[in-house]
This record gives structure tokens, sequence and C-alpha cells, in this order.
């Protein structure tokens, strides 16, 4: 069955589009991998995260891609390098 509530497929991260996102996201780090939960260290979080959204997509305008979706490449990225 398709509903019109189904995900669309995205297609795959290029190698480019991830070294992208390892280097925004490493401009935040101090920010994204604060343990700290209060509600200034979200509001922070969030903030930063809008901000790496727009730059993913501003150096990708073929592709649009999802807050949710940067967030879950960056967090697997993250675990494949603790792999090694």
């Amino acid at each position: 069955m398709s509903g019109s509530n189904e995900k669309k497929r995205m297609r795959n991260w290029t190698p480019r589009e991830e070294l992208h996102l390892k280097e925004i996201c490493l401009e935040y780090q101090l920010v994204l991998d604060s343990a700290h939960r209060n509600s200034d260290t979200t509001k922070k979080k969030d903030h930063v995260w809008r901000i790496i959204e727009a730059e993913v997509n501003a150096k990708n305008p073929g592709v649009h891609r999802p807050l949710e979706d940067i967030i879950i490449k960056w967090k697997n990225l993250k675990s494949r390098a603790k792999e090694y």
C-alpha cells in the first residue's frame, strides 16, 4: 500500500556531501557534543543544527536534505568513525 504519508527515498549521500557535512559539524563540535541537558544548550543545539541544515542545502542545491536526515547521517558517520 502506498499512502500519501510515505517518506520518499532520498538520493544517497555522495562522498563530497559527507565530507562537507563533517567539516561543518566539526566547526560546531563543542555545541553538538555538549553533554549538558538544559534549555540553553538545547536551544543552542537546535540553532546550530538549523545553520548546518542551511549550509548543507546551500552547497547542494539539487538535493534538499531535511534536518532529520542530516542529524541521522552525522550520527552514522560518527558511529562509523568509532569502529576504526
